[in-house]
């Protein structure tokens, strides 16, 4: 069963290393240094987290469309 909680202290690291897996190839391409890089990408850290049968599995995005899951 997947279920949205919010997301812990202990989580984060977890969800920074998804965030960072999903938007490294893109963002490295703007020519920034590793700690312009490393700051811009923990600022877009999502604070929701997805878990599959109590353990981390994913994050969501919502907006406009319905909500998509990473």
């Amino acid at each position: 069963m997947v279920t949205i909680v919010d997301a812990k202290t202990e989580d984060q690291a977890f969800l920074y290393e998804l965030y960072r897996s999903t938007r490294i190839e893109e963002v490295s391409a703007w020519g920034w240094e590793e700690g312009e890089l490393d700051a811009f990408l923990r600022h877009g850290v999502e604070r929701e987290l997805m878990k599959n049968r109590g353990n981390s599995s994913g994050r969501t995005i919502s907006g406009r469309n319905p909500v998509v899951c990473i």
